[in-house]
């Protein structure tokens, strides 16, 4: 890999593929649970030479039934609180989100589109905050949240997009609009911000553009 491209080849959604040929979440995703592990990952690489991927995860000090007793004392610990609806058409990047957000401890529930995430809300599934891509076919993600707002008006949202000037993009004066690609720290910062900002005065859309520095990796 050239060096502009190794700087970020864990980054979200970077991908060198056509657009429909690939998610770019790959590297990302083993970078992630890697880091959940407490290890770490460096790639060399060198452009027709090759690539050498270097993972380091931490040595278990702990014998198999020490082991077994600590994890099921940390499945007590208390978890992240709220529900979070995440709409998303394409699956893999649904996918991630609902992994980050259900490893760190909140409840999920997902739809693929606007219209099954609406029936979700219908059922009274208790909802806290709909994390929504902006651009999904037949519904967009602001058609979905002003729907929403018929049955929940109190429901806060999220935005995810690609789009240069996503302030354009809601009139939703509470909206809080995540530009692609992001950080899962970030994300997690967001929706837990979001969260307890709920409940207060509305105030102007807050644009939040999240994007990897060179040379650094997703959380």
């Amino acid at each position: 890999m050239a060096p502009e491209i190794l700087t970020k080849a864990m980054d979200p959604f970077f991908t060198t593929k056509e657009i429909g040929k690939g998610s770019g979440l790959g590297l990302s995703q083993v970078y992630g649970v890697v880091k959940q592990c407490g290890g770490t990952i460096r790639l060399e690489s060198e452009s027709g030479r090759g690539t050498t991927v270097h993972l380091w995860l931490p040595r278990a000090e702990l014998e198999p039934e020490e082991l077994t007793h600590a994890a099921k004392e940390g499945a007590t610990a208390e978890p992240l609180r709220g529900s979070v609806l995440v709409v998303d058409d394409d699956a893999d990047v649904r996918a991630v989100a609902v992994e980050v957000l259900r490893s760190t401890g909140y409840h999920v529930e997902e739809a693929s589109s606007g219209h099954e995430a609406l029936e979700i809300l219908d059922r009274q599934i208790p909802v806290d905050i709909a994390l929504v891509d902006y651009a999904m076919p037949h519904m967009s993600g602001s058609q979905f949240m002003a729907a929403a707002h018929q049955r929940r008006s109190d429901l806060p949202a999220v935005f995810i997009t690609g789009y240069a000037d996503p302030q354009e993009l809601t009139n939703d004066p509470d909206a809080v609009i995540v530009k692609k690609p992001y950080r899962a720290s970030e994300l997690l910062r967001v929706i837990q911000d979001t969260l307890t900002r709920k409940g207060n005065s509305p105030g102007k859309a807050k644009v939040i553009p999240i994007r990897a520095k060179v040379g650094s990796h997703p959380v």
